[in-house]
């Protein structure tokens, strides 16, 4: 056998070997695959070039099958199948930015995993460059994303560069603006291009702590520092408690969120402080007060000096130290008192008058060139100085103009009498306009008053009044009797009327007397004229009663019979049969009641207030009412 043929075989046969190896390593699925992250390579990648892809894990049984599905977005509805296949990899050749996944399905009992959705991008001439802000002293973390190898520049055309890779780190920075620039050189053969990023460093506090020495009875210390908005300290808080010299670190935030740090130490000694004291006081605004400390052998007042000049109410801090070196700390309140400020208005009046300076915003005023009380016969102007409470005076004086007009109409008017409901008519002169206190000057007094008219000229702002009287008077106060009130018809009653000095009866007749028969209810209108003309007029009612007999009124035996109606108050009361009795007023009240035999009967009601009332009886057989007029 030629050697090129035994190699053949020898080759066949290996390669049998290996099949026969391999499928029995790799036994087929029996469960659900798992699955893995979908890898991409590379991502993101050049148009036109291939990508391929596969997943994380490697499987070590067969029988699984891969299907490959596109996207245009991460739902899973989106995604169509571009191909199926056994190979763990495949390699595409997108043209554009995609989502790409895979199902992988083990053919013996089609269970099948998908993979999470994985967004391949398309690397082109652009770049995501990312901005920082940072607090001074401190280096910024700058990044960028792009295809192809990126290199950092201090500027647009520098060629030194500052750092390579995605990530750059800036050197330590103060405050203030810094751009970098970062420049891509794109494996897809586009030229380099660089894209700007900026670096904004706010400024990072100063914080000032003091050292500080505690003696002998100073057991704790305040720490104030001073440079930011809010402070952290080492010892948990500003107060701490050394029983030997100690270091401790304030940190300080400013309102630019920046921190920085300080320490103060605090030195301890075994040397009692002194006692210092110092004087707290008031003063007015623009004053100085001056603080006299006491107790120590030196002295460190805040602001630098013992005499002071707030504008506001402050506390001054007084540091003492004696000649061991031990110190203490007092307090000074000053409270500022403001100057006044008063208000007053301009006025003006006329000639002759006077004007009242009334001030405001003070407690005592001085005037200058006369005051409060001014009758100036030229327009003039007055200076105030207000004091108020404290002692505080104005800075400046207040001025103050009184304008003198000297043009003024004389007014008058005239006076009368009238009688109650007429109207008088109010007659000025003396000017060109007139107001009136009682609206016009047309007026209808009910009792005598007294009117006030005020005058002015068309070319003056000065005004003049005058008053009017109106005497009203009210007429007659007539009286008037009818005796008898009730009569019963055909009969005569006689109508008498006093308090005026003459009389008419519904405009016919005349006198004080009048006798009347009427045969029914009826109005009599008596007027009454006094001595100045005035009328009052009154209406008396004349009651008249058809007064029937017993006998014409026994001829309805089946009827309830009241008489008299209208009565005094003695009334009879006939009842068909027996029955209960009720007086009722028109509200429902009852007054009276009682069980009434057949017949006639009688009844006192003169205590009852005059009135309509009902009277009801209610039999076996039914129930009747009549109406009664107790007058």
């Amino acid at each position: 056998m030629k050697p090129s043929v035994k190699r053949f075989f020898k080759g066949l046969f290996a390669l049998l070997c290996f099949v026969h190896f391999n499928l029995k390593a790799q036994p087929p699925c029996v469960s659900t695959p798992l699955v893995t992250n979908l890898t991409l390579t590379p991502n993101p990648y050049c148009a036109g070039s291939t990508v391929t892809l596969g997943l994380a894990n490697q499987y070590t049984v067969s029988g699984l099958l891969y299907t490959w599905s596109t996207g245009n977005s991460s739902v899973a509805s989106n995604f169509s199948n571009f191909t199926i296949g056994t190979s763990p990899t495949i390699g595409i050749n997108p043209t554009a930015a995609i989502w790409l996944r895979v199902a992988v399905t083990c053919t013996n009992g089609n269970q099948t995993t998908t993979t999470q959705p994985v967004f391949l991008n398309v690397a082109t001439n652009s770049m995501t460059v990312s901005n920082a802000l940072v607090c001074s002293g401190q280096q910024a973390s700058l990044s960028a994303l792009s295809a192809g190898v990126l290199n950092w520049y201090s500027s647009p055309t520098s060629t030194v560069s500052l750092g390579s890779g995605s990530v750059f780190i800036t050197p330590t920075l103060s405050a203030g603006n810094y751009t970098y620039y970062a420049e891509a050189t794109n494996a897809c053969t586009f030229a380099p291009f660089r894209f700007p990023a900026t670096v904004s460093v706010n400024v990072s506090p100063t914080i000032s702590v003091s050292n500080v020495t505690l003696c002998l009875n100073q057991n704790t210390h305040t720490i104030f520092p001073s440079g930011a908005l809010s402070y952290t300290f080492s010892s948990g808080n500003p107060i701490v408690s050394p029983t030997v010299t100690s270091v401790y670190t304030v940190s300080g935030t400013n309102s630019v969120a920046c921190i920085s740090s300080s320490t103060l130490m605090v030195t301890k000694l075994n040397f009692s402080s002194p006692n210092v004291a110092v004087n707290s006081g008031s003063i007015c605004l623009n004053f100085v007060f001056t603080l006299q400390p006491s107790g120590a052998l030196n002295y460190t007042i805040e602001g630098g000096s013992a005499l002071v000049s707030p504008s506001i109410s402050s506390t001054y801090t007084v540091v003492g130290k004696d000649a061991n070196g031990c110190s203490a700390m007092a307090t000074s309140s000053v409270t500022v008192w403001p100057s006044p400020i008063i208000s007053v208005t301009n006025a003006s009046i006329c000639i002759g008058k006077t004007h009242n300076i009334n001030p405001s915003g003070a407690v005592s005023y001085t005037y200058a060139g006369g005051g409060p009380v001014v009758s100036p016969t030229i327009t003039s102007s007055y200076a105030i100085i207000g004091t108020d409470a404290n002692g505080c005076v104005t800075p400046s004086a207040q001025m103050v103009t009184v304008f003198v007009h000297t043009l003024i109409p004389n007014v008058t008017v005239n006076s009368g009498t009238i009688c109650l409901g007429n109207t008088f008519f109010i007659t000025p002169s003396g000017a060109d306009t007139y107001t009136y206190s009682g609206v016009s000057n047309w007026v209808s007094p009910i009792v005598s008053t007294v009117y006030t008219v005020t005058g002015k000229l068309f070319t003056s702002v000065c005004t003049a009044t005058a008053t009017s009287t109106v005497i009203v008077q009210p007429g007659p106060s007539l009286t008037v009797s009818n005796v008898p009130s009730v009569i019963c018809a055909g009969e005569s009653a006689s109508i008498t009327a006093n308090g005026a000095l003459s009389y008419t009866w519904n405009n016919v007749f005349n006198g004080n007397f009048l006798i009347v028969s009427p045969l029914a209810n009826s109005n009599y209108t008596i007027v009454g004229m006094d001595g100045f003309g005035c009328m009052t007029s009154t209406v008396v009612t004349q009651y008249v009663n058809k007064c029937l007999t017993i006998e014409k009124l026994h001829k309805e035996t089946d009827r309830l019979v009241v008489y008299p109606n209208p009565g005094e108050g003695h009334l009879v009361i006939e009842v068909p049969w027996e029955c209960e009795l009720r007086l009722l007023g028109l509200d429902g009240h009852i007054y009276f009641s009682r069980t009434l035999a057949q017949g006639e009967h009688a009844f006192e009601f003169s205590n009852l207030a005059e009135g309509l009332y009902i009277i009801e009886t209610k039999g076996d057989f039914e129930t009747q009412r009549l109406k009664w007029l107790k007058y």
